[in-house]
């Protein structure tokens, strides 16, 4: 197999994320558009600041804030929130993109190595959500040989094609077809990987970095953490109203 990157992986740099938050998810749906709409478009600083206020505000109608920072999401909240910044992103692109999911029919470890790949060579940059060994959500966006190139929020450089198997395998990490969102860029056929030489961005490290999987992650909510219970914003509104109501009247 041929080794390709993106265009945009090559230019732009990946947003990282904080130590203490656990908002990959929003990240990665953020660092996946900024590789997609290159060249048509760089997501700047304010651009990307803007797109995650828009992500986070989507997230409190739909979980708990708090919790969504401190334990993550769901890959289908995840789906919906790519979906939801994509719609935000094509005014800056001046292109149509795309979000989808691959179908849950016959999900086999081939046919999950076949759907990456051949989004990669379509141009689409693939999240995916590693499963088992570590609760993150990272950025296809490259093949080298046996690996797949990152473009992560957490540093991470590469993991290998050998450690992915589907959720029903004993893989390092374990994909559900749900767990798998590919984000495609527009027609611009300068958008097609374009071919790498094992020479690492110049934003990257010196040395290759493949993920860590020391110490816990954050799998459940700490016990201090509100469970979620699910209100429309009116209801919630109407809550803070009562709980903390007004000293007039």
């Amino acid at each position: 197999m041929s080794s390709t990157i993106l265009r945009g992986a090559r230019v732009c740099q990946p947003w990282l994320q904080g130590e203490l938050d656990a908002l990959c998810g929003p990240y990665a749906a953020i660092n996946a558009l900024r590789v997609v709409l290159f060249p048509g478009a760089i997501l700047n600083g304010r651009d990307s600041r803007r797109l995650l206020a828009a992500g986070l505000t989507c997230l409190s109608h739909d979980t708990r804030l708090e919790r969504a920072c401190v334990a993550g999401i769901s890959s289908t909240k995840l789906y919906r929130l790519t979906r939801h910044l994509a719609e935000r992103a094509e005014r800056l692109g001046r292109c149509k993109l795309v979000v989808r999911r691959p179908p849950n029919k016959q999900w086999t470890r081939a046919k999950l190595l076949t759907t990456i790949d051949e989004a990669h060579g379509d141009g689409a940059a693939v999240i995916v959500g590693l499963g088992n060994r570590y609760d993150h959500f990272t950025v296809i966006v490259g093949v080298w040989g046996a690996r797949y190139l990152l473009f992560d929020s957490g540093r991470m450089q590469w993991i290998t094609r050998e450690s992915i198997g589907t959720d029903k395998s004993k893989r390092r990490f374990r994909l559900a077809p749900s767990d798998v969102i590919i984000v495609k860029g527009g027609a611009d056929s300068s958008a097609s990987p374009a071919p790498y030489d094992g020479n690492w961005p110049p934003w990257a490290e010196d040395e290759p970095v493949e993920l860590e999987t020391e110490g816990d992650p954050i799998t459940t909510p700490p016990d201090w953490l509100p469970a979620v219970t699910r209100q429309p914003p009116e209801a919630r509104r109407d809550n803070r109203r009562t709980e903390h109501p007004s000293s007039e009247g």
